[in-house]
């Protein structure tokens, strides 16, 4: 019976401490999401081609690569740069996602970016 029970308090505790790194973990990202930008200009030589810019203002690293959602039925793509541009077909406005990750993927927030295209 005694075994049982060392078995069983052994699962307890190996289940709590997991759970509680997870929880650390999810502590360290919380709040980060308000420091994470999308800025967008057009270009000055075609108002089709807009140019995306993420920005981050915290003091964890950055991963350098970023999906985007250009919203306009294209493919994602993930660029292995904080800037990229994309060239629409047509004119409208286009709800673009660009997720991004911090500390090699610990921490992922997606960011809204309404885009009106002429």
């Amino acid at each position: 019976m005694k075994k049982i029970t060392s078995i069983i308090l052994t699962i307890i505790v190996l289940v709590i401490f997991g759970c509680e790194k997870e929880k650390e973990s999810g502590a360290n990202c919380t709040g980060e999401s308000r420091l994470v930008g999308v800025s967008h200009t057009a270009s000055p030589n075609d108002s089709k081609q807009i140019n995306f810019v993420v920005s981050y203002s915290g003091s964890q690293s950055v991963d350098n690569s970023v999906k985007w959602d250009f919203g306009d039925g294209t493919d994602i793509q993930t660029v292995n740069s904080l800037s990229t541009n994309h060239i629409y077909s047509g004119s409208g406005t286009f709800n673009v996602k660009a997720t991004i990750t911090l500390n090699d993927g610990e921490c992922s927030y997606s960011i809204d970016e309404a885009v009106t295209v002429q």
